[in-house]
């Protein structure tokens, strides 16, 4: 449901998911259940939510990056020179 519910697509939660159960699988055993601390399901809820966050994170890293690189490759397709891309810019 948190996976799912973080509007993302079915393939990339499927990932995601398959990210979360394997790392609370290699976490499982430094988990110390204290119940007036929460339940099992408040950490692997956090452990969903903060690896979607990630996710998205990298996604908009990775959008902006290859954005930025169409519009230098563009712009120096056109033989913009410095000036003129300052002027732009600015």
């Amino acid at each position: 449901g948190v996976v799912r519910n973080m509007n993302i697509s079915h393939h990339d939660a499927e990932e995601i998911l398959q990210d979360v159960f394997v790392k609370v699988w290699r976490k499982l055993e430094d988990f110390d259940y204290q119940p007036d601390r929460g339940r099992f399901r408040y950490w692997l809820c956090t452990i969903a939510k903060n690896m979607v966050i990630n996710f998205i994170q990298m996604m908009l890293r990775w959008i902006n990056s290859s954005l930025v690189n169409k519009v230098l490759s563009s712009l120096t397709e056109r033989n913009i020179t410095e000036t003129e891309l300052c002027i732009l810019t600015c």
